[in-house]
């Protein structure tokens, strides 16, 4: 799924820059924040996975 949504993302951006070569900072501006938001929405999620593994495993020591 977050494949898909990346090379959307690329495809995208590659037509942008086709349709409208005078305007790449306020596309590649909205390239960035989109790739941004993904990183921190996969950071978010791995720091929820480290959580509930160590809670996971801290049961199990018991």
């Amino acid at each position: 799924m977050l494949v898909v949504i990346l090379l959307m993302i690329v495809i995208s951006a590659f037509v942008l820059f086709i349709r409208y070569p005078g305007k790449f900072e306020i596309i590649y501006g909205g390239i960035g924040a989109m790739m941004a938001a993904i990183a921190l929405y996969l950071s978010v999620h791995s720091f929820d996975v480290a959580e509930s593994a160590q809670k996971d495993s801290s049961r199990d020591a018991f």
